[in-house]
C-alpha cells in the first residue's frame, strides 16, 4: 500500500527494504567467561604464543571480551579461535 505522498516508485523499494530488514539474521557470539587461576593460564598461553604481550594478557574480572578483542588483534585470530584455545588454557591449568 502507498503512503499518500509516496511516489509509486519508491513502494517497491520501500518494500524491500522492510523485507530485509526484517529476514536479516543476526549474529550472536556467545558470551565466555574465564574461570579459574588467570595467572597460570596466561602463562600458559605465552608459552604457547609467544607474540602475546602482557598487555596483551592483561584481564580485569567481567571484562573477558576485551580481553579476546586484544589477543584476536594480536594473533590475527578469530573469536570463536580464542575462545577455544582460552578453553584449552583453563583445562591445561588444571
Amino acid at each position: 500500500m502507498r503512503s499518500a505522498g509516496t511516489p509509486a516508485i519508491f513502494v517497491p523499494l520501500l518494500t524491500l527494504i522492510k523485507n530485509s530488514m526484517q529476514t536479516k539474521k543476526t549474529t550472536k557470539i556467545d558470551s565466555f567467561r574465564l574461570s579459574g587461576d588467570w595467572g597460570r593460564q596466561s602463562t600458559f598461553l605465552q608459552g604457547q604464543f609467544p607474540e602475546l604481550t602482557d598487555d596483551d594478557l592483561e584481564f580485569e574480572e567481567g571484562k573477558e571480551d576485551e580481553l579476546i578483542k586484544r589477543i584476536e588483534l594480536r594473533l590475527n585470530k578469530k573469536h570463536d579461535e580464542v575462545v577455544n584455545f582460552l578453553k584449552k588454557g583453563q583445562l591445561a591449568t588444571f
